[in-house]
């Protein structure tokens, strides 16, 4: 299957293509482009990502913020992570959780030159390249572990599409919806409703139920509207 069946499917989805003819040039390139700004939405939603990967860096002694993405001090050959999830210093093959902080804690720091081991950090995601600020700032040239999330990357009309089960109907589906204004074609009920199916399947599957405690001895009273999927209320 290539990207160009996926773009074909979502225009029959719409029922502005038959069973048997193709697309028109225009039409596929009007696909290919939405389905590619489709993906790149969906690498702005966390549940929407289905993995995460462990890539190791080496640091660069005295230098804060290294930066990260495609060219930068900690080169990815690609955009920026959107986030990052974990990070390890590795020092003589051990590894030494590093706890991730966020901006007020950065710009909190009295002594924020001080060198040392690095224990926090905070990642700035500036564009096109993210920043990783260390503190303390590196004095030694340590490996650094990150565990960020996959990315989706865009596509070709001719490539292979390779993605986990149930994105091909998510990304069919939602495609089909997001064509249906610049086709001029109403968007059918039930393919909204397939479509929002589909994506809740994906995103179903990408959760994971988080680690909870509480330092009370038991939990207050009254029932909480926050979702854990979307880290929203």
């Amino acid at each position: 299957m290539t990207t160009q069946d996926i773009v074909v499917d979502a225009l029959r989805e719409l029922r502005v293509l038959n069973a048997v003819d193709p697309p028109t040039g225009e039409d596929a390139e009007l696909g290919l482009f939405r389905l590619n700004k489709l993906l790149d939405n969906l690498n702005a939603e966390h549940r929407s990502i289905y993995a995460s990967t462990v890539t190791s860096y080496t640091l660069t002694p005295s230098l804060n913020p290294h930066t990260i993405g495609d060219g930068g001090s900690f080169d990815t050959n690609g955009q920026r992570p959107e986030s990052l999830e974990a990070a390890n210093l590795v020092i003589d093959g051990v590894r030494h959780p590093i706890t991730l902080q966020d901006e007020q804690w950065r710009m909190g720091l009295s002594t924020p030159a001080t060198e040392g081991i690095p224990t926090d950090l905070y990642y700035e995601k500036a564009w096109p390249l993210g920043k990783v600020w260390l503190f303390p700032v590196p004095s030694t040239a340590n490996s650094l572990e990150l565990l960020t999330r996959v990315v989706l990357a865009s596509l070709a009309l001719a490539d292979d599409f390779t993605l986990p089960p149930g994105y091909q109907d998510a990304l069919t589906l939602t495609l089909a919806e997001d064509l249906s204004v610049p086709m001029g074609v109403q968007l059918p009920p039930s393919l909204a409703r397939l479509a929002q199916k589909a994506r809740s399947r994906v995103w179903t599957a990408n959760s994971n139920i988080p680690r909870l405690r509480t330092a009370d001895f038991g939990l207050g009273g009254g029932q909480s509207t926050w979702d854990y999927r979307t880290g929203r209320y």
